[in-house]
């Protein structure tokens, strides 16, 4: 088991990141004083963090800083480690008292890197390996659109900083291949007027894989779409945490889960959803539904709903079920045999909440 309080002393020893801004360093050291999380905190009461406090290493003598692997069309980028090796200081706007990980990683950064779609540009920007530690943001400049493809790649904590502008768009795609890694993921993201967020995931399971979605929409007819699709067996583990705030008046979203736990893995999914006192005529549903395929896998869901605003239209669900046992009927009774049968069964489940990019097979994302 980690020492977290060995960590955090090992973590002040740290005098200065060159990639991040020096007032955003400032702020991870204050967060990192009040200590880290544990399995007694809230957000991590399902979750073994220690696992991933024992996949980092804070000592000087870790892996030097790398250059991320990022392939772009249409887009503006600037990357640490690029031509010349020249620094590339990075600030955040990150609430590092809610995400205390993100400190971490802000203090042990080996990789950054700036992407930017210009005022009313089109743009695609994939997403490969880098370092440890990385802080990507984008920005998604007015009347723009901006496509982010994130495949699974060997890191211990990767921040996407999102920014979408007044009417952009902003699709980001992520799919996670299962590996033995202990890895955590935030997204952050700010949403302006008319702007709109959309986030597809695809998803397996690690050791440990936490993500963290944060969501803001902060001017008026903001719109976020997040969808996951996710299947986990053996022993793995995998914890998403979302939260979609509406600060703004006529804002909408909509979240859709589908997840499909075997053996004896763990999902954990948390979904909230808070509604501002000045966000009136808001719009938000949020709907999960899970399978448990094995009387030893374990699947935690916990909707949330905070409203201060009273002209919103809300709802959500949750449930945790077995596979339909007409359904297997049906198909046996036609001649199908019971293995292809669940699979086809899977398939549709999960394609309910899959999404993929344009001219990629459905079939290559399906976890």
């Amino acid at each position: 088991m980690a020492d977290a309080s060995a960590l955090i002393d090992q973590l002040a020893l740290i005098e200065a990141n060159p990639i991040i801004a020096t007032d955003t360093f400032e702020r991870a050291q204050a967060v990192l004083r009040q200590g880290l999380p544990s399995r007694r905190s809230e957000a991590w009461k399902y979750t073994n963090v220690d696992r991933f406090y024992d996949a980092i290493d804070p000592t000087p003598e870790r892996a030097g800083a790398t250059p991320l692997s990022i392939v772009t069309d249409g887009l503006e980028i600037e990357a640490f480690g690029a031509a010349h090796e020249r620094r590339l200081p990075i600030s955040s706007q990150t609430r590092f008292e809610d995400f205390p990980l993100a400190a971490v990683n802000g203090l042990l950064l080996t990789s950054a890197a700036r992407i930017r779609a210009n005022v009313g540009e089109k743009g695609t920007a994939t997403i490969g390996a880098g370092g440890a530690h990385q802080h990507i943001v984008v920005i998604a400049e007015r009347q723009s659109d901006l496509i982010l493809i994130e495949e699974q790649t060997p890191y211990t904590f990767r921040h996407i900083e999102i920014h979408v502008g007044a009417g952009a768009r902003v699709t980001h795609y992520r799919r996670a291949r299962p590996d033995e890694s202990s890895s955590c993921a935030l997204v952050t993201v700010d949403v302006a007027s008319d702007g709109a967020f959309f986030s597809h995931a695809s998803l397996t399971g690690g050791r440990l894989r936490r993500i963290d979605i944060d969501v803001t929409l902060s001017g008026p007819g903001a719109h976020a779409e997040i969808d996951s699709a996710w299947r986990i067996a053996e022993r793995q583990h995998l914890d998403q945490h979302i939260a979609v705030t509406h600060f703004a008046t006529d804002t909408t979203s909509h979240q859709l889960y589908r997840g499909v736990a075997d053996d004896r893995a763990t999902g954990v999914l948390n979904g909230r959803i808070h509604i501002a006192r000045n966000a009136q005529r808001s719009q938000a549903e949020l709907s999960t539904k899970n399978l448990a395929m094995s009387p030893h896998a374990t699947i935690n869901t916990k909707p949330e709903l905070e409203i201060y605003a009273d002209d919103v239209r809300c709802s959500h669900g949750a449930t945790i079920g077995e596979m339909d046992r007409d359904a297997l009927f049906y198909f046996r009774s036609r001649g199908i045999e019971l293995d292809i049968a669940r699979k086809m069964l899977l398939a549709s489940f999960l394609g309910e909440a899959l999404n993929v990019p344009a001219d990629e097979d459905p079939a290559l994302w399906l976890p």
